[in-house]
C-alpha cells in the first residue's frame, strides 16, 4: 500500500473494473511524491504528493476538457479534502465531497 497522508490505495487493483462497469473513462498514473506540507491548510509545494494529484487531474482536462467538478470521497479528514480543493481551485474546477460529515 502507498505510504501517503492523503491518498488510500487499499483496493485499487478493482478501480479498473468500476470504470468499466460505469463506461467512464480511466485516467491512471504513478504516484512520486509524498506529504512535504502537512500543515492543514495546503500551499503548492514542488515534490508534494498533492502536485501528482494536480497534474493528474490536468491531464483529466486536457483529455476531457467539458469536465467542471472532481468528486473525492473525504469523509472525515480536513487534511484531504483540503488539499483536493486546493487543486481543484487552481484549475477553475468544482470540488465535491458529498460524504463530508
Amino acid at each position: 500500500e502507498l505510504d501517503s497522508f492523503c491518498f488510500q490505495s487499499a483496493a485499487h487493483n478493482v478501480v479498473e473494473g468500476v470504470a468499466a462497469c460505469l463506461g467512464v473513462p480511466l485516467i491512471r498514473r504513478t504516484w512520486d511524491g509524498r506529504s512535504i506540507d502537512q500543515s492543514l491548510n495546503y500551499t503548492v509545494t514542488e515534490g508534494d504528493e498533492v502536485e501528482e494529484l494536480y497534474e493528474l487531474l490536468r491531464e483529466v482536462l486536457r483529455r476531457h476538457p467539458d469536465v467542471t467538478a472532481v468528486s473525492s470521497g473525504a469523509i472525515l479528514s480536513t487534511y484531504q479534502r483540503t488539499r483536493v480543493e486546493a487543486c481543484c481551485q487552481r484549475l477553475q474546477l468544482t470540488s465535491l465531497a458529498y460524504l463530508w460529515q
